[in-house]
């Protein structure tokens, strides 16, 4: 009597243990089939459209799949995979039922390492400043301590820091003085747009300097020294 034939399990994910989508912007997916026989290949199927094979040049009895999927439209998106073995058998994944927004999302950047004889998923975050159980997630078909062959593409997760604050808003403010050093000034202004008044002394070498005034009152550095002489006639 020949041995029950093993059932046909096959399971989809979206990477990362992400539930959300964003429209524009890659996803990665993920699915995984085991069987009796050797699997031939791998379909990701979106509603009655496929999105995605993969084909096992293999003829091992398991088989792991992984595409960039990138939603076109927001709502909700049910992903499905659907495995074929060298008998003909089909078998269908789990439901993956993704939330598309049309907002960009608040990135986590993924970098592709190519893997060296010998490195693995837990010596490749700590070198790369990333979490381990983030780098598990994206990399659900390696394990976090196995040695990896070489050339094999590891996922690292960065996250993107947030944008800095505004910029600093601050009114300009110019200096002007009768000697090379405006530590005192005898004429400020709040203008860029500064004209000397008529009543400065003819002939006489005055110096002058701009500096942001801060928001709250306080000054910002000053410009270098720059130097002009009043004269309408001739100077002596």
């Amino acid at each position: 009597m020949a041995p029950p034939r093993l059932p046909f399990l096959v399971t989809a994910n979206q990477a990362g243990g992400q539930s959300q989508a964003h429209v524009g912007y890659p996803t990665p997916i993920t699915a995984h089939a085991l069987g009796g026989t050797a699997i031939r290949a791998i379909e990701m199927w979106l509603g009655d459209r496929r999105i995605a094979r993969s084909t096992s040049t293999t003829d091992a009895p398991a088989f792991h799949a992984r595409w960039d999927w990138t939603p076109r439209e927001p709502g909700v998106a049910i992903l499905v995979a659907r495995a074929i073995d060298v008998d003909g058998r089909v078998a269908q994944s789990n439901l993956v039922r993704t939330s598309v927004s049309a907002e960009p999302p608040s990135m986590v950047d993924l970098r592709e390492v190519i893997a060296a004889e010998g490195d693995s998923l837990a010596a490749i975050a700590a070198r790369d400043g990333a979490n381990p159980a983030a780098i598990r997630r994206w990399n659900d078909d390696l394990d976090l301590l196995a040695p990896l062959a070489a050339g094999t593409v590891v996922r690292v997760p960065v996250p993107i820091p947030p944008a800095p604050p505004p910029a600093e808003t601050f009114d300009e403010m110019i200096e002007l003085a009768a000697d090379l050093a405006p530590d005192d000034a005898i004429v400020p202004s709040t203008s860029w747009d500064w004209t000397p008044p008529s009543a400065l002394p003819d002939c006489q070498t005055y110096a002058w300097r701009v500096f942001p005034r801060r928001s709250d009152g306080t000054n910002g550095p000053a410009s270098p020294i720059w130097t002009f002489t009043m004269w309408v006639g001739r100077c002596a």
